[in-house]
This record gives structure tokens, C-alpha cells and sequence, in this order.
């Protein structure tokens, strides 16, 4: 039987592209919104040492499974075959910001503050000493400013240590587990499968993007509008630009008309986040590889009840997926998908990511 060659790129992707990329810079933005809306965490260390690592797992599994997919068009001799898409875990992603990471943080500033107190309690004493002792009593005091100023550095540092372990102990739990998934896959039917897989997405959409929408309803409507009408209702937009594009180009649009609008009237139509400086190419997370993280595996054992959790629910997503693109034709081996995904989440610890994939 002759096969035609694979069309490894359509139309389509354009939509897919922005769906998935658009879905990974928003886990991206979560992570640090939240470290810094509720712990105080440092939003210039998180760029420039936790990101790159979890954006350079996503995009090493995308390309794993970009290879999986011309594998299997290549087997069963088709053109048609799709890619499964890797990203991050949302409800991990918060999990980790709120039971990891984020008391990580405090633990690290509690502990750093309480050796300061100690050396408060030493410059004390030497001012009630002699002379020469209060003018050692001044260097110290200026050293504790110093210490104070650099508890946050530090104490992130310790987190995106731990972080980095709990990503590596996930990864290594998601390799044990793709074993099985085959079997799991087999057993459960697969309306229990996909069942489960569209509660969730609906749940996402509900309590992670629709809030999102109604903080800034000008631009996040009338994106929503086109979102609907073109990949719900199916309906085409002038030039044939795909949905996804279209509700992007349009947001954007809108957005900066209100923002000039505001600057030329005073107003506050736009709702403008806070301004910060621009990273275009971070180079501090390189520090990954002195491998001083290492140290720090007793420290995210104690964070296991939530840990393993996190791993054995990206698997069970990651089997409802497998089960997903065989309804649409595209059979995929689950332990393959499941290893896969493993390998990416812990080239993310390697890199110093902290999140994990899915």
C-alpha cells in the first residue's frame, strides 16, 4: 500500500500552537502571581532562575512527542497523525505555590530571620561592653542590615532548591508509573476516561480563566466572542485567520487602544498590571548545574504527602489523554506518552524548573 507523505503542519496547528503556548505562558504567569501575591516571594528571581528550566522541559517533551508523532505516521503508513501536546499542570502548578514552594519560602525567611535575631542578641551584649566593643558592635549592626537585606535572595534560593528536588522525586515516580499505564488504560472503560478528563477542563475554564475574563471584560469578551464563534460554532473569520490568532490579534488590539486612551484622557480602562523590568535572555538559573540543590532532597522529602499526589494525577491525565487522541485515530502507546512526559518533568528539575509537565 503507498502512503502519502505526512503533513507534519496544518492549518490547524496555527489554533493548536496558540491554544497550547497561550495555555503554558498563563501556568508560567500563575506561578509567579501567586508566589508573589500570597508569600511575598521575589518576582525577579523566579524569572530569572525558576522559568527558563520549566519552559525548557515543556519544550524538549514537545519535541519528544513532535518525534513520537512522525513515528507512528511512519507505522501505520498515514499523513494525518497529531501530535499529543505537553504543558503544565494547573492544579499541580497551584498545588506546588501553595503547599511547596510557597511554605518553603516562609520556612527559609523564618529560619534566616532567627539567625539574625541571634546576631541582634550578640551586638547587645557588645554595646553593654567597652568601648572598643561598641565600635565592633557598629560593624556587626552593619552586617545584620546586610544579612536583612539578603534574606529574600536567600531564603528563594532555598526554595527553588527544594522545588527542584520535589520536581526531580515527581519525574522519577511518573517513570515507575508509565509501567503500568498500559494496564490502567485497559481496564477503565473509556467513557470513565474521557468523562473525567472534560470535568476537569470545565473546572479549569470556570475557576482559572473566566475570573481572569471578568477582570478585564472589554478585551477578555470580546476575545471570548471570537473564541466561540469560531472554534465552538465553527464559524470562519475574513481571510480564513484561525480562531486562536484571531482572538489574540483582537485582544492585543483592543488592549492598546485602551491604553493610549487612558494615557490621552486620564482614565483607567485598561486595567495596566504593575510595569517590570524586561529579561530577555537570564543567564542565573546556569547555576543549576553546580548541583547544590542536591542537598536539599531531605528537606522536599518532607513535602511527599503532596508530592506524590501531584505525579499520580498528571498520570491519570496523561492516560485520559492517550485515550482521548485514540478516539480521534491516533493510537499512542500510554507508556510511551506517560514515559515521556516523566523524562521532560525531570530534564525540568535538571534545568531548575519547579513546575512540572503534563
Amino acid at each position: 500500500m503507498k502512503s502519502s507523505p505526512y503533513r507534519w503542519a496544518s492549518s490547524g496547528d496555527v489554533n493548536a500552537f496558540f491554544g497550547l503556548m497561550l495555555d503554558n505562558i498563563a501556568g508560567l504567569v500563575l506561578t509567579v502571581g501567586l508566589l508573589s501575591a500570597f508569600f511575598g516571594f521575589p518576582v525577579d528571581f523566579a524569572l530569572r532562575y525558576m522559568i527558563p528550566g520549566t519552559a525548557i522541559g515543556v519544550l524538549i517533551g514537545d519535541l519528544m512527542y513532535f518525534w513520537l508523532a512522525f513515528k507512528l505516521a511512519a507505522e501505520q503508513r498515514r499523513s494525518d497523525v497529531t501530535a499529543m501536546p505537553l504543558g503544565l499542570d494547573t492544579p499541580s502548578t497551584i498545588g506546588m505555590v501553595f503547599f511547596v514552594l510557597g511554605p518553603a519560602y516562609v520556612a527559609a525567611t523564618h529560619s534566616a530571620f532567627m539567625e539574625i535575631a541571634a546576631a541582634g542578641d550578640l551586638v547587645q551584649d557588645s554595646i553593654n561592653a567597652t568601648i572598643e566593643s561598641v565600635k565592633q558592635a557598629a560593624r556587626t549592626d552593619e552586617a545584620i542590615d546586610n544579612l536583612v537585606n539578603m534574606v529574600p535572595h536567600q531564603a528563594a534560593m532555598a526554595t527553588w532548591h527544594i522545588g527542584i528536588c520535589a520536581i526531580l522525586i515527581m519525574g522519577l515516580i511518573k517513570s515507575v508509573l508509565a509501567f503500568g499505564a498500559d494496564w490502567i488504560r485497559q481496564v477503565f472503560p473509556r467513557a470513565g476516561l474521557l468523562g473525567s478528563l472534560a470535568a476537569i477542563a470545565l473546572v479549569l475554564i470556570a475557576f482559572t480563566q473566566m475570573p481572569d475574563i471578568a477582570v478585564n471584560p472589554i478585551v477578555g469578551f470580546a476575545s471570548l466572542v471570537i473564541v466561540l464563534a469560531t472554534l465552538v460554532a465553527r464559524g470562519k473569520l475574513p481571510f480564513r485567520i484561525p480562531g486562536a490568532l484571531g482572538a489574540v490579534v483582537t485582544g492585543c488590539v483592543i488592549w492598546y487602544l485602551l491604553v493610549g486612551y487612558d494615557q490621552a484622557t486620564g482614565s483607567n480602562l485598561a486595567y495596566p498590571a504593575e510595569t517590570a523590568s524586561t529579561i530577555w535572555f537570564p543567564i542565573q538559573w546556569w547555576s543549576v548545574f553546580t548541583f547544590d540543590w542536591i542537598n536539599s532532597f531531605g528537606q522536599a522529602v518532607g513535602y511527599l504527602p503532596y508530592i506524590i499526589p501531584f505525579a499520580i494525577a498528571t498520570v491519570i491525565g496523561g492516560i485520559d489523554c492517550t485515550e482521548s487522541a485514540a478516539s480521534a485515530g491516533d493510537e499512542f502507546q500510554t507508556s510511551h506518552i506517560i514515559g515521556i512526559e516523566a523524562a521532560a518533568t525531570i530534564l525540568a528539575g535538571f534545568c531548575g524548573g519547579v513546575i512540572q509537565t503534563t
